[in-house]
């Protein structure tokens, strides 16, 4: 196509990976190439690379290394502080590289690439991989205080089933992951993998590695910091004199994430602040290829004049015209001007200015659209449409229906209607043959017919004539030549003659494609305009449609609609597996109930901080909530397990729980400050791919937090009352 860059014009060539294909091995062998073909061109010519988006892959990795890095570095902050001690402090982090290499050797063995997706899944494990190892340590560390003469061996064994228990309920949420279609399972894959494989490592370095390194003769009984033992076990006496105050919360932390449900607005993926601009444009398809090519410089420079007082910006590239083909390729447009500025900020001026110049400008549709990500851009691309299927008993009625719907949302909710490649084909050209000349000149038209089609053969792609569907001959030429020029042999001379003294050349529409939407005729519209934020069941409210006429959302509000119906899906399968693996861990009905209190107060907390970070819900906090439904369970495991040890010892059922409270205290806090350190620097750091982590991470950092009220406070109080009231 057409381009234009600093002034000089040339010729854009678009590189796209094949599928499977590296993109980033792609990207470097291109400019590679383009460095080779470079040397070998005439003076004057220039070949080089304008853009390049596989640089945001490698990017995104190496913001997603430094987040996991930041995190591993809080994490053994946190440890040192709470632990005391150095020793135990590098006990619990050798964990995390050991885990970590474990995991990548499991990568490759299973044929795991390591992109963006999966390293994300293993930076989100990164702040859990010290969790089982956290809980043995303690074990181990109060086995020494009881005067134990093996205490590395007595702590491990005490503590081993619920540490298995935690890891099987955070493993088997992911089962119903398998389950999944379409754009989930594409993200959920390989950070489900990454995930499980993590901790599966770390459990097996947790019950081996860590009971040897933190072995010492020396050491007496643990002298760590416990920041608010004290206040935690008056809390605890008062939940136990009053269970109605944490039951309250509990339902209180229910009640808010039953309204974030319902005030988040849903999407499949998150929006993220963009440095980049396109500013995309629609040009009248009967101008000619230059009058187009100076409508398209007058864009530019209107767009240049704008963003000029914004500040000094790099244009990537331009399409000032394009030819049919490209035109019949992306029918949406006709031009293109690509902006990158130096910060987010500036981006979001220069659009607000942008949008407002140019809509001024006559005979040119534009927009201004901030260009998604690499990683997210088919699917951001869908997401500017709302797509519609109308279908009905018959071709005409779901025609029809298709108007009813086009003028209810151009006049309700102000869209306006895409072009689709397959409905419309505005670069085909139709032959029409004058039949007064041809039998002035004693031509036979079929024969006439077949000599066109074979002298176009070799440039352009013909097509016989169908009655009343297509056109006689469609005509595309590979190069801009006159198709009127191509010498024609009639059958009463055989001299050539030109086409054009035979035939006029007139642009035609070929009628959309007939399409079926289970089983009915049906007409698919685009409107551009559409967001994932709006309802497209309210926009179509109100459209009249007899009782065998449907209207349905297609596109990315179709796939949104079967995205969230499976991870609902996912998620009640997940909270049933993690229910039957505690029970069967302990042969009791109500024992899992108790354990599994935590998960709506957890959920309550992830919407909450979702809705007051200004975040979505979408298909990766989505994954978070998942997540949740088997981590925040661990805790409430490990104090419920530590109850019935000192109830097997002959305890009482109120000090039992109190002493079972004042030991875990300190391994349940360790965990969460530790995960919650892990996630910050996923949540907080920008950089490229930020849309792929912060949800994500935001939603287990809320849903921890709060869970720690759960396992503290409520699981001990419902323990306490169900099991009491049984002894």
């Amino acid at each position: 196509s057409f381009f234009r860059l600093d002034g000089l014009e040339g010729t854009l060539v678009r590189v796209y990976r094949a599928p499977e294909a590296n993109a980033v091995a792609l990207a470097a062998r291109v400019r590679e190439r383009a460095a080779e073909l470079g040397k070998r061109t005439a003076a004057g010519l220039r070949v080089q690379v304008v853009a390049d988006r596989s640089e945001e892959v490698v990017a995104a990795l190496r913001e997603l290394g430094l987040a996991a890095l930041i995190g591993l570095i809080l994490g053994i902050v946190v440890l040192r502080l709470l632990l005391g001690r150095w020793r135990p402090t590098l006990a619990l982090a050798v964990a995390v590289p050991a885990s970590m290499l474990a995991t990548f050797s499991a990568f490759h063995l299973c044929g795991v690439p390591l992109d963006v997706v999966s390293l994300a899944g293993l930076a989100l494990a990164a702040g859990m991989l010290v969790d089982s190892s956290i809980v043995v340590l303690e074990a181990i560390e109060t086995a020494r205080a009881r005067g134990e003469a093996e205490p590395e061996i007595a702590g491990t064994r005490q503590i081993a089933l619920p540490v298995i228990a935690g890891f099987l309920t955070t493993a088997v949420v992911f089962l119903p992951l398998v389950y999944l279609q379409g754009l989930a399972r594409a993200f959920f894959g390989a950070q489900a993998f990454a995930i499980v494989a993590s901790l599966a490592a770390s459990l097996l370095f947790s019950l081996t590695v860590t009971p040897v390194l933190a072995r010492d003769r020396k050491a007496g009984a643990a002298k760590g910091w416990t920041p608010g033992r004290t206040l935690y076990l008056r809390l605890l006496d008062g939940a136990l004199a009053r269970p109605a105050l944490p039951v309250l919360g509990a339902l209180s932390a229910t009640a808010v994430a039953l309204l974030a449900l319902a005030i988040l607005p849903h999407e499949l993926v998150p929006d993220a602040a963009a440095r980049d601009l396109v500013v995309r444009y629609r040009l009248d398809p009967d101008l000619a290829p230059e009058a187009a090519r100076q409508l398209g410089a007058v864009v530019e420079a209107k767009a240049a004049e704008v963003i000029g007082p914004i500040g000094r910006i790099r244009p990537i590239g331009r399409i000032a015209w394009q030819s049919p083909e490209q035109a019949e390729a992306q029918a949406e447009e006709t031009g293109r001007i690509e902006l990158r500025f130096a910060d987010p900020a500036s981006a979001a001026q220069a659009r607000k200015r942008l949008r407002a110049a140019l809509a001024r400008l006559p005979g040119v549709e534009v927009w201004v659209e901030a260009r998604p990500s690499a990683f997210l851009q088919s699917i951001a691309k869908a997401g500017r449409r709302l797509e519609v299927v109308a279908s009905a008993a018959t071709p005409e009625r779901a025609a029809a229906l298709a108007r009813r719907v086009e003028d209810r949302l151009r006049s309700a909710a102000g869209l306006r209607e895409a072009r689709l490649r397959r409905d419309q084909d505005r670069a085909a050209l139709l032959l029409a043959w004058d039949v007064p000349r041809l039998a002035a000149l004693g031509a036979d038209r079929d024969r006439l017919e077949e000599q066109v089609r074979q002298a176009l053969a070799d440039q352009t792609a013909g097509r016989v004539r169908i009655d009343g569907v297509e056109p006689d001959v469609v005509v595309r030429p590979t190069v801009q030549e006159d198709p009127a020029l191509l010498p024609v042999v009639p059958a009463a001379d055989k001299g050539a003659l030109p086409l054009g003294a035979l035939a006029r050349l007139d642009a035609g529409i070929r009628p959309p494609a007939l399409e079926r939407e289970d089983g009915q005729p049906a007409v698919r519209l685009a409107f551009d305009g559409g967001s994932s934020h709006r309802d497209p069941e309210e926009l179509l409210h109100g459209v009249a449609r007899a009782a065998d006429e449907q209207v349905a959302p297609g596109g990315q509000a179709l796939e949104l609609r079967r995205a969230f119906g499976q991870l609902r899906l996912a998620l009640s399968l997940s909270l049933l597996l993690v229910f039957l693996t505690v029970a069967a861990l302990y042969e009791s009905l109500t024992t899992p109930l108790v354990v599994m209190t935590t998960v709506p107060v957890a959920l309550g907390g992830a919407l909450g901080l979702l809705a007051r970070g200004g975040e979505t819900l979408n298909v990766l906090s989505f994954l978070g909530l998942i997540l949740l439904a088997g981590i925040v369970v661990n805790n409430a495991i490990v104090l419920v397990h530590r109850i019935e040890d000192h109830l097997r010892a002959g305890a009482g059922m109120d000090e039992a729980v109190r002493r079972a409270g004042e030991e875990r205290y300190r391994p349940i806090l360790m965990t969460t400050l530790a995960t919650v350190a892990g996630m910050l620097p996923l949540a907080l750091l920008g950089g490229e791919g930020v849309e792929l982590r912060r949800s994500l991470a935001l939603a287990v950092i809320g849903g921890m937090s709060l869970s720690t009220f759960a396992s503290l406070l409520l699981v001990p109080v419902l323990y306490h009352r169900t099991r009491g009231a049984r002894r």
